[in-house]
């Protein structure tokens, strides 16, 4: 194995971590049924966790070609966004179901700093991988991925059901758009 196929398969043990951990929560949800009240923002939300797990993994192939990721700091840089993708997928869902039963709404907002943050860490993460090894991106990139940062961001400090509904739907939208457009490089 060469230095490239060593990176990737580091990296994807917290992609293939964080996958089995989101499907282990919806069935863990799923077989306690009649204890869960469900709501529908954290299941949109691992939704985009999927996604973002997958375009991750995409973006991985081409990034560990750059020398760049040769290095200590290069190859941190390069993994950090897999990491906090990671524990942002893993915080979405909870993973014990007590025995009065959970309000997805109310785990929702009460993890709501946790989650957000982590995926704001792994958003700007992504971003700063996007500037220091990948090819330059034209303004309209930069410009969604401010959008994004800033409905993050607020989300963090925020608990107003509104624009909780508001920017799961942006974000929803712009991840699916994302996704449905990704190809792996060759």
């Amino acid at each position: 194995m060469d230095r490239v196929e060593y990176q990737i398969t580091f990296m994807t043990f917290f992609i293939g971590l964080g996958v089995a951990d989101l499907f282990i929560s919806i069935i863990r949800l799923l077989k306690n049924r009649e204890r869960v009240t469900w709501h529908w923002l954290p299941l949109a939300w691992s939704v985009i966790a999927f996604l973002g797990l997958i375009i991750g993994w995409m973006a991985y192939h081409s990034m560990f070609q750059e020398d760049f990721t040769a290095t200590g700091p290069g190859f941190l840089l390069a993994i950090l966004p897999a990491i906090f993708i990671f524990a942002f997928t893993v915080s979405v869902l909870p993973h014990d179901i007590p025995p009065e039963g959970i309000d997805l709404k109310v785990y929702y907002f009460r993890q709501h700093r946790l989650i957000f943050s982590l995926y704001f860490l792994d958003m700007t993460t992504r971003t700063l991988t996007q500037v220091f090894l990948l090819d330059p991106m034209p303004v309209q990139f930069w410009i969604v991925a401010g959008l994004i940062q800033v409905l993050i961001f607020v989300m963090i400090f925020t608990k107003n059901y509104r624009y909780h509904v508001l920017a799961t739907a942006v974000l929803f939208f712009f991840v699916l758009t994302f996704f449905l457009g990704s190809r792996f490089a060759n």
